[in-house]
């Protein structure tokens, strides 16, 4: 399903599509906040890969007017996307090791190339209802 999320008419298709139906709330509110360098590549962490989370991140971004996420940690990308951890197993979906080699790949990027330099920023999103809303 990964190619899913190279192919922008399907992409936007389901971001579409799911936020009929998926309400978000960011934190912090002003987003201002975070203080993100605009002139430094962007680098958003999320702990599990899924393609729901994809599409919430790039959602928020869109909104936001942030740099919109890709696939892939090629320094030439002004944003993208590291997962954490993958799913394992066919029938029974269990969360993964821990999946550092793409964070070890970027700390030697930036240690071997000092002219390159990007933020990460650690994304959890939470999905359930909100706590008042009980039914």
């Amino acid at each position: 399903m990964r190619w899913l999320l190279f192919n922008p008419v399907i992409l936007s298709f389901f971001r579409r599509l799911m936020f009929l139906w998926v309400k978000v709330k960011v934190m912090p509110e002003d987003i201002d906040e975070l203080k993100l360098d605009g002139s430094r590549s962007i680098r958003y962490v999320l702990d599990m890969e899924s393609f729901t989370n994809f599409l919430v991140l790039d959602q928020i971004c869109i909104t936001h007017s942030l740099p919109r996420p890709v696939l892939g940690d090629e320094p030439s990308h002004r944003a993208a996307v590291i997962f954490h951890r993958r799913w394992t197993g066919f029938l029974i979906r269990r969360p993964g090791q821990l999946q550092t080699s793409q964070l070890q790949q970027l700390v030697q990027h930036a240690d071997q190339n000092n002219d390159w330099d990007a933020q990460l920023v650690p994304v959890s999103i939470f999905w359930g209802t909100a706590p008042g809303r009980e039914r």
